[in-house]
């Protein structure tokens, strides 16, 4: 038996490792690591380390970067660098990288950049693309210890296939990211790294084993991340950190050369797969992966091509799971599944309750199938070096008890029946995907995930699962601790007594959905559809609507002004929002004195009469007057503001081009100093965050609630109540026609010339 000690002399070693290769031109201070918010997620934008260009950068996709790079505005030496500008500062406060790879990443970005500027050409698909990895995938000439003291000594001889093949797309890995003991937590601690913390809120987890990925992730310190999932391991830190991840089917991905202590476990197998900042980036991961046949090399897997492309389906049945009947989801899970529900129906998406099937019997198969050997593989590891157990790891071995060979077999059994029951219910009742929690909760104290249930059935099942966000937050005004709840059994007591809202208030909400064996393309496809479905018209009463600029929700497809809107956006409806609407759109109108954007409208009336397909629309807006702030003595205001030019113009097509930064800057300070109403210095930082007229700020700005009952309207359900009431209304989606908009552009446009013309 070593000595108490021993076992920290050896884990100093990483610790050292990890030490001296942090980039320490980077640092901050420790006075700027001070904060009162237990949010950092905006300590890049404050802290002075990142120029306005880097931070632009790290707010990229994948997709992003290969557009500016294939332009030649930006090369991947100057990307690279502010990732890890951005990584140092993320592991200063979050803890959750094992090791930086500073050295390599920039010299894979010089040969990059040398082989763009010689051939003209992107090396590859992933071509200059950041990738964070976990520690246990192997990586050439470096430690891969798993979590485990004892595993220290194992120096990887060659990267996983993985990293081979994602290098040879062009990727360039940054960092290696931390992981829990035994790799069997929903949460990420070990003696050697220690405890890796959630940007979000420093004291909820960051999710597991991958919690140093979803911390990558969501501090954006790269732009794709490789975790692995037996789980929810990928799952699981991609839901707590605001992110995508995608757990694809077994036998897609290449799991040669994951190191751990539990090789041979068959009865369910791991898988490896990404997390990323979009859907559009988990599809180009896998598709760069899987095009360059790794089944040739790695011979366990299915030689399956990653098939078409990322469209969305035509016709789909999306299957709602509210619970799985063994542990009933917290209140802003629940609250986030019906708004989807009805969202898809108002969409047309055919929708139908999925009640849950033998959840608890599918977790006692997965359980004992875990740990066959009682736990003893685990166990061994810890003895070898004298390290203590942690918690988590315990309780993880709580579930475990030896099995003889006969036994594992009849649990072998007992899994592929149900499998064959489960996709048997699926195709009866016509269900191609199902959306469900990705978790109990929106987040989860640190060491307190202890049920794994929401996750683990699909990989008792073998389907693929992603998980993404929805951009709604906690909210504990309406999330309430439902009063007189009767707990379905003591797992469910246990989460039940865990949810805080005052705790989890503001933390981001995320979904799972879950399609069919080995249809990892066709799970993928559906999440784009959620993704992409209109967003929400948020009304006060039936008959007043409201600008949606408040309710941007993925930001990844979005432009640079969109995405700084999002960054302080998903403010729930109020008055204020009313006057935070008008505001804006007053803000970028055209300054005459005839009044705002005449020019453009004389231009549309003239549009409009050449088109004989013209119809004349109205609407009535009623709002009572402390909902409809007027700026009084608007030719004072359009004579403060003679003189200045707006270099905004309608395309081609009818859109209005966005107006230029520095004269948006200039009419903003110009106009809201003659605004008398502006209640306080909060709602000028929204709206000039909102204008895309970035200040940092030291603090998050705080959220405004709404003092009313919000209706929640999609496009669809507008227009009934439009048709309904034979109301019309001057919508204007482009220089061709003026009728109801069919599409979320069109929606949107007509909504801001509403706004415009009240």
């Amino acid at each position: 038996m070593p000595a108490a000690k021993d076992w920290e002399r050896k884990a100093q070693i990483c610790r050292d490792i990890l030490e001296n290769s942090i980039p320490k031109q980077w640092l901050l201070p420790s006075e700027k690591l001070l904060t009162k918010s237990h949010n950092v997620t905006q300590v890049p934008y404050t802290c002075g380390i990142l120029s306005d260009e880097e931070l632009r950068m790290t707010e990229q996709t994948a997709a992003g970067l290969l557009s500016k790079y294939q332009s030649g505005e930006w090369k991947v030496e100057q990307v690279i660098i502010a990732f890890l500008k951005r990584a140092t500062i993320g592991q200063q406060l979050l803890n959750f990288v094992t090791e930086f790879l500073t050295g390599e990443a920039l010299e894979t970005a010089k040969a990059l950049d040398k082989h763009f500027e010689t051939t003209g050409k992107l090396i590859g698909p992933l071509h200059g693309v950041p990738i964070s990895v976990k520690e246990h995938v192997s990586y050439g000439g470096k430690i891969t210890h798993a979590g485990f003291v004892s595993q220290i000594g194992n120096v990887a001889r060659e990267d996983a296939l993985l990293v081979q093949l994602l290098k040879k797309a062009g990727a360039v890995f940054t960092v290696r990211t931390n992981q829990p003991q035994s790799l069997m937590h929903l949460d990420c601690e070990n003696n050697i790294t220690g405890t890796t913390l959630n940007p979000y809120h420093l004291k909820l987890s960051p999710g597991g084993s991958s919690g140093g990925e979803g911390a990558s992730m969501g501090f954006k310190c790269a732009v794709l991340g490789v975790g692995t999932d037996i789980g929810g391991s990928i799952r699981a830190p991609a839901a707590f950190n605001n992110s995508y991840g995608l757990r694809p089917t077994t036998l897609r991905n290449p799991t040669l050369g994951l190191h751990g202590v539990l090789g041979g476990q068959e009865s369910i197998k791991g898988v490896i797969g990404p997390l990323g900042q979009s859907i559009d980036d988990l599809w180009l991961f896998q598709k760069a992966l899987i095009d360059q046949n790794p089944h040739d090399i790695d011979t366990t897997l299915a030689p399956l091509p990653w098939k078409g492309e990322l469209d969305t389906p035509k016709n789909i049945t999306i299957g709602i799971m509210m619970t799985d009947g063994v542990v009933k989801p917290h209140p802003p899970i629940l609250r986030a599944l019906e708004t989807a529900k009805s969202k898809l129906q108002a969409a047309g998406v055919k929708v139908v309750d999925w009640e849950n099937y033998k959840h608890d019997h599918a977790w006692d198969i997965v359980s004992a199938l875990y740990f066959p050997d009682g736990g003893k593989r685990i166990l061994d590891a810890l003895a070898d070096s004298g390290e203590p157990m942690l918690p988590l790891t315990q309780h993880a071995l709580n579930y475990s008890k030896a099995i003889s060979i006969s036994e594992n077999w009849d649990l072998n059994v007992m899994r592929e029946t149900y499998r064959r029951e489960y996709h048997a219910l699926m195709k009866e009742r016509g269900v191609d995907v199902i959306l469900c929690p990705a978790y109990v909760g929106a987040g989860v104290k640190q060491h307190g995930a202890k049920y794994w249930g929401y996750t683990s059935l699909w990989n008792i099942l073998d389907q693929p699962a992603v998980v993404f966000p929805t951009g709604m937050d906690v909210d504990k005004s309406v999330d309430v601790v439902e009063e007189g709840y009767s707990p379905l059994n003591a797992k469910d007591k246990e989460e039940y007594e865990a949810y805080d809202p005052e705790l989890f208030h503001g933390i981001p909400i995320t979904l799972q959905l879950v399609g069919k064996h080995y249809h990892d393309e066709d799970t993928l496809r559906a999440a784009k559809l959620v993704e992409n479905l209109p967003p929400w018209y948020v009304v006060e009463s039936e008959r007043e609507i409201i600008l949606p600029m408040t309710q941007i929700q993925h930001h990844q497809s979005y432009t640079e002004e969109q995405r700084l809107r999002y960054r302080y956006g998903n403010f729930a409806p109020s008055s204020t929002d009313v006057i935070m609407s008008r505001l804006l759109v007053w803000l970028r109108q055209k300054p005459t004195a005839r009044g705002p954007s005449s020019r453009r409208n004389a231009k549309r009336a003239s549009t409009s009469n050449k088109d004989p397909t013209t119809r004349s629309k109205r609407v009535k807006v009623e709002q009572s007057a402390d909902l409809n702030p007027e700026f009084e003595d608007q030719d004072k205001f359009n004579k403060e503001d003679e003189g200045e030019e707006d270099d905004s113009e309608d395309d081609q097509d009818g859109k209005v081009l966005p107006i230029s930064k520095q004269i948006l800057q200039g009419s903003f300070e110009k106009r809201i100093s003659l605004i008398p109403e502006i209640p306080s210095a909060r709602l000028r930082e929204r709206a000039q965050a909102q204008l895309g007229l970035f200040e940092p700020l030291d603090k998050p700005v705080p959220k405004i609630y709404s003092n009313g009952k919000a209706i929640e309207y999609t496009l669809s359900s507008w227009k009934r109540k439009l048709e309904e009431e034979n109301e019309t209304t001057d919508l204007i989606t482009s220089k061709r026609s003026r009728i109801v908009p069919t599409d979320v552009n069109g929606a949107q446009t007509a909504l801001v010339d509403l706004e415009r013309t009240n």
